[in-house]
């Protein structure tokens, strides 16, 4: 659930993508004076409005045909014829788009315009297709794949590749649809076109579906619904979140059908697709169904239904009667069941749909039976049988497992070449990468050399001054050792001065005392002096 609301978020917000393609569109219009040059761009605009507004882009359309019709240029007129005829297929107004799209083809036709043409064809072809004019339809598509191949527009001839299939699908040769849809998926990988990618994995998840292989059947929708998200093509994307939502009902998870179907309805309805809106109606109608809400149910085939008379399809009235013929079946009220079974079953004869055909008998079968008609029951279940025997024989089957088979091969083997080309280019990257490598590594290694090197110097620089130091530290040792001994004899000197000092001054103090006993002996001069003065003088 959470991954599906994800999905229904991005729908709501893409629109904006686009605003910026169409918002630069409608400036360039402001500033083109010339008509001629004003009708390219009016209808470049329609083409980008088309799927998102077709009702504004009709509204171009117009003014650009009015302004071509004033020029001189046909092909600029059968453009503006095209864009018309195109943005009235879109609104549902088929038999006006018919008018635009054969005068776009009759003017095409007269300046040989091949692609111009193939477009043309291709849309007349849809119309048809889908007013139940098979035939028509398959003419016309026909026609616009091979003028599209002979113009090289692989784009266009996978277009109508799709719509032929498309055909083949609902008249139950489910090999002829899925040969064509193969090689539309064919010309859309060499093209490039996403959009009709996307439509060409929805159409190849259909007729798994078809097949009862639901597996294979969402792997294609997952698929389509990416592409489509990627590129903003809202109409594509409701189908197939439709048909995924489908799948969701046959596992039994109604509430997360009903989900996306609600916002597939809300989504159609902001675009004002009328073809979608039906749609989604009629698979809310089918969600009740399962729920065994028939009231409900007829409620919303009802809205359906008229949706799909105005509109003319005559392929959607049949399977929508067919629908309510169903719940009316449920609720018991067989007189109503059987007239939108007899109804729906006309249509569907009448368009050659062999599948719903098929299914219509069955549901007749099981009706006469409810209403106790052994008989008819009977008949109408032996049609049923002898349809389902012709459409989903072995031998189908086995063909479409092979043509999947062929085209995952063909996949495959262009996956290989693809894988080689990367693989030469890997080739020369890794060449490249090992040149370079080989650059780094012998910058690398001559850096390591010259730090080697350094190191080997200052390691020698340390030794030397290693040494120097240890040759200084023992000659400070020695030093230390002399000047120690030195001051070991200045010491001892000073300790002997110290003595002779001592003696010294014990001598002199001996002499001292000497003297002094002298001179308590001997008379003192200063008495002789007198005595000698006295006799000097007499």
């Amino acid at each position: 659930m959470k991954r599906i609301f994800c999905f229904l978020l991005l729908i709501l917000f893409l629109p904006a993508f686009s605003q910026n393609k169409t918002d630069s569109i409608t400036q360039l219009l402001g500033k083109v004076k010339n008509n001629s040059e004003k009708v390219v761009v009016l209808n470049s605009l329609v083409e980008e409005l088309v799927k998102s507004d077709p009702a504004i882009g009709l509204e171009k359309a117009k003014e650009a045909l009015a302004l071509a019709q004033k020029e001189n240029d046909e092909k600029n007129l059968a453009d503006a014829f095209f864009y018309n005829g195109l943005c009235n297929d879109y609104l549902s107004n088929y038999d006006t788009a018919l008018v635009y799209h054969h005068k776009a083809l009759a003017i095409r036709e007269r300046i040989k315009d091949l692609k111009g043409l193939a477009q043309s064809c291709n849309n007349i072809g849809i119309i048809n297709h889908l007013t139940g004019h098979i035939e028509e339809a398959i003419k016309y598509y026909t026609r616009g794949v091979d003028l599209a191949l002979k113009n090289n527009d692989k784009k266009n001839a996978a277009k109508a590749l799709n719509n032929i299939g498309s055909l083949y699908e609902k008249q139950g040769n489910l090999n002829r649809a899925t040969e064509m849809y193969l090689k539309a998926l064919k010309l859309n990988s060499e093209t490039g076109d996403k959009h009709q990618a996307g439509m060409t994995y929805l159409n190849l998840g259909l007729v798994q579906y078809e097949l009862n292989q639901f597996d294979e059947a969402m792997k294609y929708l997952r698929t389509a619904e990416r592409i489509q998200i990627e590129i903003n093509d809202l109409r594509g994307l409701g189908s197939t979140l439709n048909n995924i939502a489908g799948i969701y009902m046959h596992h039994k998870k109604l509430d997360s059908a009903q989900y996306i179907f609600l916002k597939s309805y809300e989504m159609y309805k902001k675009i004002n697709d009328q073809y979608g809106i039906a749609h989604a109606l009629a698979n809310l109608g089918s969600i009740e169904f399962k729920k065994e809400n028939y009231l409900k149910a007829l409620d919303y085939f009802g809205q359906t239904l008229d949706y799909r008379k105005v509109s003319g399809d005559k392929q959607g009235s049949a399977f929508i009667l067919k629908n309510i013929g169903e719940a009316h079946k449920k609720l018991n009220h067989y007189v109503e069941a059987e007239k939108n079974f007899r109804e729906a079953l006309d249509i569907a004869r009448s368009l050659e749909l062999q599948i719903l055909s098929k299914d219509i008998y069955g549901d007749m079968a099981d009706l006469y039976l409810n209403m106790k008609d052994y008989s008819r029951a009977y008949q109408y279940l032996a049609i049923y049988s002898h349809l389902k025997d012709s459409l989903f024989t072995n031998e189908n089957a086995k063909q479409l497992a092979e043509m999947n088979t062929r085209f995952d091969s063909e996949k495959k083997e262009k996956e290989i070449l693809l894988l080689n080309k990367d693989k030469e280019k890997q080739a020369l990257q890794t060449a490249e990468d090992n040149k370079r490598r080989n650059i780094i590594l012998g910058s690398v290694a001559l850096v390591l050399l010259m730090v080697v090197i350094f190191s080997i110097i200052l390691l020698k620089r340390f030794k030397v001054t290693q040494r120097q130091k240890a040759i200084i530290e023992k000659q400070k040792e020695v030093v230390e050792q002399k000047i120690l001994e030195v001051e070991q004899k200045k010491s001892e000197i000073e300790e002997q001065k110290h003595l002779i000092e001592e003696k010294q001054k014990e001598i002199l103090d001996s002499i001292l005392y000497a003297r002094r006993i002298q001179r308590s002996l001997l008379t003192s001069e200063k008495y002789i002096t007198r005595v000698l003065s006295k006799y000097r003088k007499s």
